[in-house]
């Protein structure tokens, strides 16, 4: 019976020192910033590009032309979890307006955009009378970026009158317009 007691002492002993050990935890973290925004390598360092349809009085009204280099590539990057929209906006509702002016009549020229890409970035030419709104899950490909062609497209304003003289649609000048395409995640 002795013996009995000393087992039982040495396995009440063990099962206490066990009861006394401590585990370690680590707990890890990390964070990830949000990444959201749309990129060009031919953009500036504020993020401009320009872009010219050059002398439209030396082109015909039936001649459609491409701003030079159409309007490149603009890569859709966001890593927000319910994705991002994208806000393609004229501040002249789609017109080049008269430097000066405020458009209407012969001091404005109309003009198109169209954008080119997979997962879903593309639309078909159109003049930008509202903006271009399009709201985009957050897909694995914007995550490491998407890259979709813009083009910017408009006609020539020099027509012949009956009497085979040379004149123009719209006044001498130089006529501007600003596009922005803007990211917001969602």
């Amino acid at each position: 019976m002795v013996r009995r007691l000393s087992m039982a002492a040495f396995v009440m002993a063990v099962t206490t020192a066990g009861a006394a050990a401590q585990d370690l935890t680590y707990n890890l973290t990390a964070e990830v910033e949000p990444v959201c925004g749309a990129f060009s390598s031919a953009a500036d360092a504020d993020g401009a590009q320009d872009k010219d349809f050059g002398v439209l009085s030396d082109i015909d009204t039936s001649t459609q032309v491409t701003a030079t280099g159409g309007g490149g590539s603009i890569t859709y990057v966001c890593n927000a979890p319910g994705g991002f929209t994208r806000t393609i906006s004229s501040q002249n509702n789609g017109f080049l307006f008269r430097e000066g002016t405020v458009g209407g009549g012969e001091d404005q020229i109309a003009y198109t955009v169209q954008h080119g890409g997979g997962s879903g970035l593309s639309f078909a030419e159109r003049q930008l009378t509202a903006p271009e709104v399009s709201i985009f899950s957050g897909a694995p490909a914007f995550v490491e970026g998407q890259t979709g062609s813009i083009t910017f497209r408009t006609f020539g304003v020099r027509e012949t009158t009956t009497n085979d003289a040379v004149a123009t649609t719209v006044r001498a000048g130089t006529y501007t317009d600003v596009v922005t395409v803007a990211i917001t995640a969602n």
